[in-house]
């Protein structure tokens, strides 16, 4: 399953080094983030759905849940 980061990314046209300036981080990180060698912060996490859009619980599924798909708690 491709990250929500390199689908941005590619539907964007931003390169690695491009959205890692967006971010503050070097090209290599955003890489190993992509590629599942290094967390996404929680904090970083917050700036990167603020960025772009993308939910928490995507990037981070394993922090944060994704709300109920009927809108009703569980």
């Amino acid at each position: 399953m491709t990250h929500p980061l390199t689908q941005y990314r590619d539907r964007h046209g931003l390169t690695l080094e491009t959205f890692g300036q967006r971010i503050g981080l070097s090209k290599v990180s955003v890489w190993r983030i992509e590629n599942g060698q290094q967390d996404l912060k929680p904090r970083l996490a917050k700036v990167v759905s603020h960025e772009t859009g993308i939910p928490l619980w995507e990037l981070r599924p394993d922090i944060w849940d994704a709300p109920p798909r009927n809108g009703k708690a569980a």
